[in-house]
């Protein structure tokens, strides 16, 4: 779990009763990969654990971006009748302008990056949320709204910044949490991603809606830390072989999703018939009744309960984690089961909207927790004070 460094305890954070949230601000997706409901750069953070933002960045046609001109050519994910490319086709790796990565500061400034190169159903797809995106606005807002009380007069001149997951170390008390479909910003996203966590020792978390083999995106940074996320997709039985498979593969860890028994109601890509190109991982994602979202509508999904936990459990002796906990009963259940650790998510807003966030489910849960399994959190972190937040409320 992340720990503060031995150095010095980690400032009390207060909610003030009376806060009142900024007016929204838009969307919130970053500018590089993801498509789970988490991403773009996202990572994890708090306890011990990850922080997120949105899905993945996508294409983008003729546009311009100051006096460069910016052309791709992108299938028309919007048109049904155009058949879908399995993510990562030729046709998706035109290259764009350049970006000065010297200028991004923190995650937030990847947005308007990621708007000015993608098409605008693509970048609803990355950007929205269920509903009228209550929960996603708030999942940035509620991080802002908690307030340090800092001590003074302490020795800071030896820092440890570090924290850990399932009983590893690293420099940082943050990972790269799942994200979908990132062939949709680089044919190569899931590989190259895990490549530059490897670089900085940082944990990467794949996505059973991956654009890449299992195999392939290990293969990119064979020594580096990773995890696999997986949705059961496809019945008990294929779900199970992707497990084995992410194993063989040396994945460190398997991250249940468990707050998607069905799909939220995401009235913007409703509006432009936008479709996920099929990925390779998912079963049955060429279906016409699942063309939408490639897969993850699924109805096999919508059978799982705690019971079911125990079966996914004997699949595997890699270290367990349920991901999409929200409510201190939940944790405490999770708990009892013996999972190693959960995550604090609302699957970036994508799923039931105005559920609370989980900055503000962060601290409830980990109390009651206690200390039985790892606490992480997900969704609208931007930059180090969020991450800060979440260590401080538990």
């Amino acid at each position: 779990m992340t720990r503060m460094p031995a150095t010095g305890r980690a400032p009390r954070s207060r909610h003030p009763s009376s806060a009142r949230s900024s007016p929204a601000s838009g969307a919130t997706a970053t500018a590089i990969g993801c498509a789970t409901p988490d991403g773009a750069t996202a990572s994890w953070s708090a306890r011990s654990s990850p922080a997120a933002t949105r899905r993945s960045p996508s294409p983008s046609v003729t546009r311009r971006s100051g006096a460069r001109r910016c052309s791709r050519r992108w299938p028309d994910w919007s048109s049904p009748a155009d058949p879908r490319p399995l993510v990562g086709s030729p046709a998706m790796t035109d290259l764009l302008p350049e970006v000065d990565l010297a200028a991004v500061v923190n995650l937030a400034d990847f947005e308007p990056l990621a708007r000015e190169r993608m098409l605008g159903p693509a970048y609803d797809y990355v950007a929205g949320g269920a509903w009228d995106e209550i929960t996603l606005r708030e999942s940035v807002e509620a991080w802002q709204r908690y307030r340090f009380v800092p001590r003074v007069l302490r020795d800071v001149r030896s820092i440890d910044p570090s924290g850990s997951f399932l009983g590893r170390r690293f420099p940082l008390p943050i990972a790269i949490a799942p994200m979908a479909a990132q062939a949709m910003a680089h044919p190569r996203a899931e590989a190259e991603m895990l490549a530059a966590a490897a670089a900085r020792n940082i944990p990467f978390c794949l996505s059973t809606s991956c654009s890449m083999t299992i195999e392939d995106v290990a293969a990119a940074a064979p020594d580096a830390e990773r995890w696999f996320q997986l949705y059961v997709v496809g019945g008990m039985a294929y779900s199970r072989e992707l497990v084995e498979r992410a194993e063989a593969a040396s994945f460190r860890a398997l991250v249940l999703t468990v707050d998607l028994p069905v799909l939220g109601r995401r009235e913007r890509d409703q509006r432009s018939g936008f479709t996920v190109p099929a990925m390779p991982l998912i079963d049955g994602a060429g279906d016409e009744r699942m063309r939408r979202y490639g897969g993850l509508e699924d109805q096999r999904s919508q059978g799982l309960t705690w019971e079911t936990l125990a079966e996914v459990r004997s699949w595997s002796s890699l270290p367990l984690v349920v991901k999409g906990i929200l409510s201190p009963a939940d944790a405490e259940l999770a708990a009892q089961a013996g999972v190693t650790g959960l995550v604090v998510s609302t699957h970036g807003g994508r799923q039931l909207d105005r559920a609370i966030s989980s900055a503000d489910a962060l601290a409830g849960v980990a109390e009651a927790v206690d200390g039985r399994c790892e606490v992480w959190v997900d969704g609208g972190i931007r930059r180090g004070l969020d991450v800060l937040t979440a260590l401080a409320l538990g």
